[in-house]
């Protein structure tokens, strides 16, 4: 069931909340340093969309520690509301070290046996938030513990049946899964649900069985009913999307990349931002407004990667625009 009037303009994400630690020089004895940054893919797309001018709020587990204190802290900084984020005692907050090849991209190294996240309670979520929100965002990551999972799938459920749109990032993490076959499972199961998925070209071959775009986003949509648009993003050569039987692809932004991690986070909250703005970009007749809002989209996720850091590197909606209208387009 899709809106075909005006979304609310609340948006609720659920997931991780964690710690980024990104490469900083080395010290004067020659050892790696680290920047502690606030990361985790959901935060990051519920400070993009704040960053873009919207309501947004993060329902998330941390540590009754330091760390907790400091991201709790970042997170309302950007406007975002807090008040769905669980302490714990139990487990330390989720901590993830940042490894930077050549040209900007990441790996992830995690300390997460257990992570504060894993135990986000069902019981505790806010409930006035779920049914408040026009857009519920949430990734694969918190599938891959019972408690967190239990929180996920009742908090879509209940999202659901309050009318709100259902996004969706699948989000792989390899390491994250010491049974592969679960984990593509749980992923699967996050994505029955959604109405709108973002998602790599790794995740469309792991979803779909190949990562053609044309042939994997069309089983994709075959496979899940309630899924109306797939957006792969594809790096520098831009994104591709399937509405329909309609699909497209769209370059992205010439800038010197420092670092990519979350720009696709800042891409799919700038698109969300749009959506929630004007929920016909699903419509049958919406290519041309749908294409506009994934350049725009296209324009923040390549700020991002301008920048160091996830959530202190995402554009405004202004530098956006900027962006949008004089950056220079890159052609591979």
């Amino acid at each position: 069931r899709l809106h075909a009037g005006r979304l609310r303009q609340g948006y609720a994400a659920l997931g991780e909340l964690l710690i980024d630690f990104t490469p900083a020089g080395v010290s004067a004895q020659g050892h790696p340093l680290y920047e502690q940054n606030p990361g985790g893919a959901p935060a990051n797309v519920a400070a993009a969309i704040a960053r873009q001018g919207g309501k947004s709020a993060l329902l998330s587990a941390v540590g009754a520690d330091m760390f907790g204190d400091f991201l709790t802290q970042a997170v309302a900084r950007e406007g975002v509301d807090v008040s769905g984020i669980q302490r714990f005692d139990e487990a330390v907050t989720t901590m993830a070290f940042v490894s930077l090849d050549a040209h900007g991209d990441r790996s992830f190294c995690f300390a997460r046996k257990p992570g504060a996240d894993m135990l986000l309670s069902a019981a505790r979520l806010p409930l006035g938030l779920l049914r408040a929100c026009g857009i519920f965002h949430y990734g694969s990551i918190s599938m891959g513990a019972p408690a967190s999972r239990e929180a996920t799938l009742f908090a879509a459920r209940g999202a659901l049946a309050a009318g709100a749109l259902l996004s969706y990032d699948p989000n792989w993490r390899a390491n994250l899964w010491s049974d592969r076959g679960e984990g593509l499972a749980r992923m699967r199961e996050g994505l029955a649900p959604a109405n709108v998925c973002k998602l790599s070209l790794e995740e469309l071959e792991l979803l779909a069985g190949t990562d053609g775009l044309e042939a994997g986003t069309q089983a994709l949509l075959a496979a899940h009913p309630a899924l109306r648009l797939a957006v792969v993003t594809l790096g520098p050569d831009g994104c591709f999307y399937r509405l329909g039987e309609k699909t497209g692809r769209l370059p992205t932004y010439d800038v010197a990349v420092v670092d990519t991690t979350g720009a696709g986070d800042a891409f799919w909250g700038c698109f969300l931002a749009s959506l929630a703005a004007d929920p016909g970009l699903l419509g049958r007749d919406a290519e041309d407004g749908l294409t506009r809002a994934l350049a725009l989209a296209n324009a923040a996720g390549s700020f991002c990667a301008g920048g160091r850091g996830a959530i202190s590197a995402l554009p405004t909606g202004a530098q956006t625009a900027k962006l949008a209208a004089e950056g220079p387009l890159l052609r591979r």
